[in-house]
């Protein structure tokens, strides 16, 4: 092997844990694509209704139990379906979501008028952490607010304290206003 010759051996890890992961995501999509189209043909038939849950477009599909099993988990009900709130045929509203693997870099979402789409897995915020963050965010105002009102009460101090008593003969230059000594009683 000359020095400039690397092996292909990452390459080729690379290339077959793609290939085993790209059938697995195409079948959820194709499986996603078939309910949505027998919901379809169910809402056709049901004058714009779509059905309750996802048994009751058997009759639409052969063997509706393999389109629901996921094809890596095996999980049944691969996918979790909210009907959607209207009943316009080519919506933009998600009506099904797949139930990923733990490990899943992306989940497949249906949409009522038959698209699939693919987006990252939302992340999951540890509660606790959040908690400090609102501590610490609280914090900073609190010191934000002290600081901001130690400075508008010096500027406040040093407009109203009598420095021009030697320089203008106790008269304010801007308004021209002398202070009077207050008669003792």
């Amino acid at each position: 092997m000359r020095p400039t010759e690397r092996p292909l051996t990452p390459l080729l890890a690379i290339a077959i844990s793609l290939t085993a992961v790209a059938p697995s995501v195409a079948s959820v999509e194709s499986n996603m694509r078939s309910i949505l189209m027998a919901m379809r043909m169910y809402a056709m038939d049901h004058k714009g209704a779509y059905p309750d849950d996802l048994q009751k477009v058997s009759e639409y599909v052969n063997d509706v139990d393999n389109l629901l099993t996921h094809p890596t988990t095996g999980v049944n009900p691969a996918f979790h379906y909210v009907p959607p709130a209207t009943n316009i045929g080519f919506s933009i509203e998600p009506v099904l979501y797949e139930r990923p693997p733990a490990q899943a870099t992306s989940i497949a979402i249906g949409y009522q008028g038959g698209r699939v789409a693919r987006f990252p897995p939302p992340r999951v915020v540890d509660p606790s952490r959040l908690k400090n963050v609102a501590a610490m965010t609280t914090l900073a105002l609190v010191v934000l607010l002290v600081i901001v009102g130690l400075i508008l009460l010096i500027l406040v101090r040093r407009a109203h304290a009598d420095p021009y008593a030697s320089s203008t003969g106790g008269a304010c230059p801007r308004c021209g206003y002398v202070a009077q000594d207050e008669p003792e009683q």
